[in-house]
């Protein structure tokens, strides 16, 4: 996610179609990135699909696959019951990882854990809490500090990440650009 030069949307769809050759009944994919800002859900779903409804799901722990933070996950949707055990039986294999790692349709019966967490979910928020951070980095915050500051404008009542990100990039617009040595 850090690379601008990837798109993530298209890397996302790719991933998608390499799924739905492997599972015939594959229908999307959800995943959360663990981020110093909380956590963000990108996800990918199949226009078209003659299986319907959700009716097997696997959950897989991202740090498992790549270079990501824990309880970063993917949770893989199909539309017809039990889709994921062969997945589950070579993944298993191929990544040297136990079967209880890849959590079997545990999406099916509730929320999943952690759901009270305020959850970002496309690129466009996890752009706006970005560009937030960047404006409080501006503003002489140390980016550590700038996770916290907006962290702590959240946590007011009626408030949320999203809310509080607009909140700072609003002041922006209302202050203007800071002023320069030369002005």
């Amino acid at each position: 996610m850090d690379d601008p030069s990837i798109d993530l949307s298209a890397e996302l769809h790719e991933l998608g179609n390499a799924l739905g050759t492997a599972v015939a009944s594959y229908l999307g994919l959800a995943i959360t990135f663990q981020t110093a800002t909380g956590p963000v859900r990108v996800t990918d779903w199949r226009e078209q699909s003659s299986f319907g409804a959700v009716h097997s799901s696997m959950l897989l722990p991202l740090p498992l696959m790549c270079d990501s933070a824990p309880g970063s996950t993917m949770i893989l949707y199909a539309g017809i019951r039990g889709a994921f055990v062969d997945l589950a039986a070579d993944l298993t294999w191929a990544l040297g990882a136990p079967l209880e790692a890849f959590v079997m349709d545990a999406e099916l019966a509730g929320a999943p854990a952690g759901a009270s967490e305020e959850i970002i979910s496309g690129l466009a928020g996890f752009s706006l809490v970005n560009q937030a951070i960047g404006v409080l980095i501006n503003r002489g915050f140390s980016h550590d500090e700038a996770h916290d500051e907006l962290r702590r404008l959240a946590a007011h009542p009626k408030s949320s990440l999203l809310l509080a990100a607009e909140g700072v990039l609003a002041s922006t617009r209302a202050t203007g650009p800071p002023e320069t040595a030369e002005n």
